[in-house]
């Protein structure tokens, strides 16, 4: 078989990670257990596996095989996060000291060099003629200079024979292919009441694929989405499911490839030394793209809008207007500005007593 002797061609690196898991846990939580129970609250990415293959071909300078085969495959992204858990990330970051610069940089001036006359070595007129004299005649000249262009022709006429030979068998470096199968992301709401989470949204990518082929002279791209639905898990829709506010609509015709998919795109590169750059298949353009978009049903129910508008202003309200570094330049000032009225009130009181005391002073020696 065709496919066997191609595998066989190829020496196999088989890499699989599995439990994978994305723990956050405060001080009060112990991610020890969550990690053995593989399913809690303070998951924020649950269990999953990955799946790479590489091979790498034995033959070298094969036309038909590539020399690197890459393919990979996530079965399975699930990702939970609330709101609560959201401040407490933000924090948990902003509270991060980064460190600063010691030295300011300073951008070094360009130092342009000063322009240097030459003298012409022809402002003899003397000189100038005896150059004249010992130059060859112009049709000579001329003769020589055709000739060295039809040379100069006849090689590039060759090298371009010779490189659409070498194109029509240009060398693919790697093909690699990378697929995902389905993306879930919750967002879960707190409730104040008993301080739990409640479902909210969640958000479903399928199916998504990308792969790429690095050739001689090209590079292609593609990748495509099948699907992207969003759900609102606190309210039903007309089929006794949850309802959906976004969500593709796929035309049934199979013929075609891209009628399968939500999104789809095609990335070309070619490089200008291309032998066949100006041929019909390239036109001269180095990238060229392509975008396929299918419909995208969106359902529009009123509370369901207004349930997400208060989500949204409430996460707004929760959000730290400055950064921490703000928020401590604006604490020091107003400590400075407190020093400040204490020294100004202790001046004036001060100013005060020295003021009544010389006033007394006054009365005594008027007295006497």
């Amino acid at each position: 078989d065709i496919e066997e002797a191609r595998e066989r061609s190829y020496t196999q690196f088989k890499l699989k990670l599995e439990d994978i898991q994305l723990i956050y846990a405060n001080r009060n939580e112990s991610w020890e257990k969550a990690r053995q129970e593989k399913n809690t609250n303070i998951h924020l990415i649950k269990l999953m596996e990955l799946d790479l293959d590489v091979g790498k071909c034995i033959y070298i300078d094969d036309a038909v095989l590539p020399a690197w085969k890459v393919a990979g495959n996530l079965p399975n992204i699930d990702l939970r996060l609330s709101d609560k858990r959201l401040f407490q990330i933000m924090n948990h970051m902003q509270s991060i000291p980064f460190p600063k610069s010691k030295h300011p940089v300073v951008a070094a001036q360009s130092i342009e060099p000063e322009p240097i006359l030459i003298p012409s070595s022809l402002s003899n007129p003397e000189q100038t003629l005896e150059v004249v004299e010992g130059m060859t005649p112009i049709r000579k000249t001329k003769e020589k200079v055709e000739a060295e262009e039809n040379k100069d022709k006849q090689i590039q006429s060759t090298d371009k024979i010779e490189k659409k030979n070498e194109f029509e068998g240009q060398l693919t470096q790697l093909e690699a292919k990378f697929t995902l199968d389905k993306i879930n992301v919750h967002i879960d709401k707190s409730m104040n009441e008993n301080n739990e989470d409640a479902p909210f949204l969640r958000i479903t990518l399928e199916s998504i694929v990308a792969q790429t082929k690095i050739k001689t002279f090209d590079m292609e791209f593609d990748a495509s989405l099948a699907n992207l639905i969003l759900y609102h898990e606190q309210f039903i829709g007309k089929d006794n499911q949850q309802l959906r506010l976004l969500s593709a609509q796929l035309e049934q015709d199979t013929s075609n490839n891209q009628n399968k998919k939500l999104v789809c795109v095609n990335f070309l590169h070619t490089s200008p030394e291309n032998p066949l750059f100006l041929t019909s298949n390239y036109d001269g353009i180095e990238n060229r793209a392509h975008v396929h978009f299918s419909k995208l049903v969106v359902t529009l129910q009123l509370e369901a809008l207004l349930s997400i508008l208060r989500f949204q202003d409430t996460l707004m309200k929760q959000l730290p207007q400055d950064t921490p570094e703000n928020q401590a330049k604006k604490k020091q000032e107003e400590e400075m500005k407190k020093q400040q009225e204490q020294k100004n009130a202790e001046d004036n009181k001060n100013i005060d007593k020295t003021g009544k005391a010389v006033q007394k002073k006054g009365k005594q020696s008027t007295a006497s």
